[in-house]
């Protein structure tokens, strides 16, 4: 079908690019505008056709296809046509000298086709439209430059002088284009210029704009492996002054951070992620970062030992709350650690510090807590054992008994464990006062008055309530079902079409779904003095 309508079309019987108007596109946004998309990418490079309605045509394909992956199928179906006659590429030259409506937005594809035919002259048309021409028109031939490989040393030294000259002037777009050309450059491992491209891109940095620093973040992720290890350097601190509204420079700056965790520059990605965080004051959070912190948990070496532990040791209440929020929790970090902390060169009064650092920013997962105050324990002199015994078992035991039976025993059961003599004396502690809340039943003043009841079950009602909502706020499925309350039976009955046949009755049995978690027993009888204690080990500074 291609090969028929195209020869109908070069005969002169049908036109098949008049009739491509954004008005007869604007009826097709559908399904089946995609496929006759695709037909017409087969047809243009076989389309006999003056420069301006192949390009007109080509132009309202792409509009029309609006933001979809799919939209440019149409231009590189052009590239293709305008390799297929040498005449082609100087006829859409000179509809971009004319001003001719979109002949810009294939500048680049002109340049690039047309360089395979007259490479000097191309060449020296896309050095004048990157000195002289429109802001586009330096965007477009600045890209030509980063797909055309530069042949000689005289074609190197020509786009070094090039690009050098137009920084001085250029705006933030084009600024953007000249880091993306100059990183292609760089790919290459013969580079002639490497030095003098990266220093282009460093200068190119000062007071970047957002279109930089978005591409900026675009060779972090990309291209983090053609740059040195300087130039990395200062395009993370040019990236300190990214907009946290930029979702999509964000978006790139994390998966940038992603692979330089990948390659084992952690400590690189820990110290800017400190500095961004800080600098931001609250606007951007740790947890935004999904890709970096997949990283971090997959990755091997003990990466995310050193960064709890780094992090802990440093005390910076915001940072460290951000790492609890990021890097635990439900569908996060919940198992226990085992770290080795005779790897850090750690004060006897750095073991009771960082126990606690765990206490209060990670007390709601109280089997990680537990785990890093068993794991100083198996390092610990033997003077500093007692303290953080008596922070295992006050706050974590005495609030989550659970923890005692589920982590501790084995622990406490293992002979060959340096922590297990530890574990049994807090398990027996555990015990003790377990039995001394036993031998207080009956103390007639300690039972709660009726209205005390009534409030504390107000409070726990409202509190779960609040509870849900936001975790329907968050639900992936409360957006995809309706939601429906059933004041009684266990069973439910629907009436479903099949065909042209009579509804089919469908009963469905009501089962009951439930997820348990223990809560901290103090917060029942003394929740303002807990959150005071967790308060001030959050707060703690680290003595010196």
């Amino acid at each position: 079908m291609v090969e028929a309508l195209a020869d109908a079309h070069n005969k002169g019987d049908i036109d098949l690019l008049s009739i491509l108007t954004p008005e007869t596109l604007e009826g097709h946004r559908n399904g089946m505008f995609f496929e006759g998309q695709t037909l017409y990418s087969s047809l243009i490079p076989k389309l006999s056709s003056d420069a301006a309605p192949m390009v007109a045509a080509v132009e309202n394909l792409i509009q029309a296809a609006g933001n979809d992956g799919a939209a440019g199928l149409p231009a590189n179906a052009l590239a293709e046509w305008c390799e297929a006659d040498p005449a082609r590429p100087a006829e859409m030259l000179k509809l971009v000298d004319e001003g001719y409506e979109a002949a810009d937005k294939f500048l680049t594809l002109t340049i690039r086709t047309g360089a395979q035919i007259d490479r000097p002259f191309f060449l020296q048309r896309a050095v004048d439209f990157t000195k002289n021409g429109s802001s586009n028109q330096q965007k477009a031939a600045i890209a030509a430059f980063g797909q055309i490989d530069p042949q000689t040393d005289q074609e190197w030294s020509d786009l070094v002088a090039t690009f050098q000259e137009v920084r001085e002037t250029a705006d933030d777009g084009v600024t953007a284009a000249l880091l993306s050309a100059a990183t292609i450059r760089l790919k290459f491992e013969d580079c002639p210029k490497r030095a003098e491209l990266e220093t282009l891109i460093q200068n190119s940095l000062d007071d970047a704009g957002e279109f930089t620093l978005h591409q900026s973040a675009d060779i972090l992720w990309m291209s983090h492996a053609a740059i040195s290890t300087s130039l990395k350097s200062e395009i993370l601190n040019a990236l300190l002054d990214l907009n946290p509204a930029n979702t999509g420079t964000l978006d790139h700056l994390d998966h940038g951070l992603a692979e330089l965790v990948e390659k084992g520059e952690v400590e690189t990605v820990r110290l800017f992620l400190e500095s961004l965080l800080k600098k931001t004051e609250g606007a951007l959070e740790f947890k935004q970062f999904k890709s970096t912190r997949r990283s971090i948990h997959a990755a091997d070496d003990h990466v995310f030992e050193d960064w709890v532990v780094d992090w802990f040791l440093k005390g910076d209440f915001e940072l460290c709350c951000q790492m609890s929020d990021a890097l635990f929790g439900a569908g996060k970090r919940e198992t226990g650690l085992m770290i080795d902390f005779s790897r850090y060169e750690l004060s006897d009064a750095d073991h009771g510090y960082l126990a606690r650092k765990a206490i209060g920013f990670l007390f709601l997962y109280p089997v990680v807590a537990a785990s890093i105050i068993v794991s100083l324990i198996r390092s610990a002199p033997e003077s500093v054992v007692p303290e953080l015994e008596k922070l295992l078992l006050n706050p974590l035991l005495l609030n989550y008994s659970g923890v005692g039976k589920d982590y501790l025993k084995p622990i406490a059961k293992d002979n060959k464990d340096d922590a297990h003599q530890a574990g049994k004396r807090a398990l027996k502690a555990l015990d003790d006062y377990i039995d001394g809340l036993g031998a207080l039943r009956g103390v007639k003043e300690l039972r709660p008055s009726e209205r005390q009841r009534q409030a504390e079950w107000q409070r726990h009602t409202d509190t779960m309530a609040e509870a849900q909502r936001k975790a329907d706020e968050k639900s992936i499925f409360a957006d995809l079902f309706t939601k429906v309350v059933v004041l009684y039976g266990k069973r439910t009955i629907g009436y479903f079409k099949q065909g042209k046949g009579a509804p089919k009755r469908i009963e469905t049995q009501m089962a009951s779904h439930g997820v348990s978690f223990e809560m901290p027993r103090v917060d029942i009888v003394d929740p303002v003095g807990l959150q005071q204690m967790l308060l001030s080990f959050r707060s703690e500074k680290r003595s010196k």
